[in-house]
């Protein structure tokens, strides 16, 4: 299975669209439909007419990208797993993944996890190109998450006085997220 990298650099409406289906998987409770197709439009009052708004733009992206890489049967538009990948969704997987090792004291497991989130993230901002309050949200708790477990696990592998793995993983937080 080959893997297509998704770049819309003339289409805001379709790079929001797709941040949007990314960033509400990321979401611990998603957005009902009214208020996704709220953001992914900018209509506020009337539902209908931004529901029927969104399920157009959902058509253009789908002759964009394909027709089934977008699911929209059960809730909220997203995107296919089984077609498509989203690196941001990975690591935040490992993110979760690497908190339940953890929990079970699977440090070295937990410490891999972290480590491939991190090599994921590489510095990039999440949402590059969307400065809207939900976006700049959905980035600061992303943010926020990751740091937090780095944090937790380097706190663990200190406590099992694993100096090495402490200070390799907090050495790759720092190339990866410039400024913290």
């Amino acid at each position: 299975v080959g893997v297509t990298r998704i770049e819309l650099h003339d289409d805001a409406r379709n790079r929001t669209l797709l941040a949007l289906m990314v960033a509400n998987q990321m979401l611990r409770r998603p957005l009902t439909n009214a208020e996704f197709c709220q953001i992914a439009t900018g209509v506020e009052q009337d539902d209908e007419y931004a529901q029927r708004l969104t399920r157009m733009a959902i058509s253009r992206l789908r002759g964009l990208i394909g027709r089934n890489t977008i699911l929209t049967k059960s809730g909220t538009p997203r995107l296919n797993p089984a077609l498509v990948r989203v690196d941001l969704l990975e690591a935040q997987q490992h993110i979760n993944n690497a908190l339940a090792a953890a929990g079970e004291m699977a440090l070295f497991r937990a410490w891999s996890l972290m480590i491939a989130a991190l090599d994921i993230v590489r510095g990039e901002v999440p949402f590059p190109t969307q400065y809207e309050r939900f976006f700049e949200a959905a980035r600061d708790d992303f943010e926020h998450r990751l740091r937090s477990a780095v944090l937790h696990v380097v706190r663990l592998l200190l406590e099992e006085d694993d100096l090495q793995y402490a200070e390799e993983l907090l050495r790759r937080t720092i190339q990866n997220m410039p400024g913290d």
